[in-house]
C-alpha cells in the first residue's frame, strides 16, 4: 500500500477553482480544529482531523459522504500549515480508498502550506475565500 501523498501549491488550487471547466471536480477538505479560524477556502468540506480520520469507519464515511461524485477527480486536503493533520488525513484516505480498489480515484493531494499560505495569497479574493 502506497502511503505517499502529493502535494499542491496555492496558485495550482486556485487556478483549478477558478476555472470554470473544473467545476466539481475538486472537492477540499479542511481538517482544522479549534485553529479553524480566519475564514476557509470558498466551498471547503470542514471535517475536523481528531473527529472524522481516527479509524477505518470514520475515514470511510468521509469517503461516502464526500466522495462518491464520479466527476471529483480529486480531494485536496488541508490543515493550518498542512504539516502534520492535513498529510495524515491524506494518507488516511489514500489507503481506504486503496483498499476499496480506487487508488487514485480520486487523486489524494496535500495544499502545500496549508491555509495559511493559501489565505496570506488570497485573503482579499472572494472567489477564493470565504470568511466565517
Amino acid at each position: 500500500m502506497s502511503s505517499e501523498v502529493q502535494f499542491i501549491r496555492p496558485v495550482q488550487l486556485a487556478t483549478m477553482l477558478r476555472d470554470p471547466q473544473q467545476q466539481g471536480k475538486t472537492v477540499v477538505l479542511d481538517v482544522r480544529e479549534d485553529d479553524y479560524e480566519g475564514g476557509c477556502i470558498r466551498g471547503a468540506i470542514h471535517k475536523p482531523h481528531a473527529e472524522n480520520f481516527h479509524d477505518g469507519d470514520a475515514v470511510n464515511k468521509v469517503i461516502d459522504e464526500h466522495l462518491n461524485s464520479p466527476s471529483t477527480e480529486r480531494v485536496v486536503v488541508h490543515c493550518m500549515m498542512s504539516q502534520v493533520r492535513g498529510p495524515r488525513s491524506a494518507k488516511a484516505l489514500a489507503s481506504a480508498l486503496e483498499k476499496r480498489g480506487r487508488a487514485g480515484q480520486p487523486a489524494v493531494l496535500v495544499l502545500s502550506g496549508g491555509w495559511e499560505s493559501f489565505s496570506a495569497a488570497y485573503r482579499t479574493d472572494p472567489d477564493l475565500i470565504q470568511p466565517l
